[in-house]
């Protein structure tokens, strides 16, 4: 009886844990999905930052 009990908790804990790996593995890809998201913002701040300072130069 003990080892029937003690192979369901081995396999509660292994759902638990498969469980975990699912949500990690997901939280990664959102993670993933904004730091691609990050890198665009950046970009295209960078070639407003040098088309606003090449504009004012041109007009003084």
């Amino acid at each position: 009886m003990a080892i029937f009990i003690g192979l369901i908790f081995i396999l509660y804990l292994r759902r638990r844990i498969q469980e975990q790996d699912k949500v990690i593995i997901e939280k990664e890809r959102c993670l993933e999905k904004s730091k691609k998201e990050y890198e665009s913002l950046l970009a295209i701040h960078a070639k407003l930052k040098k088309t606003d300072t090449s504009g004012d130069q041109s007009q003084k």
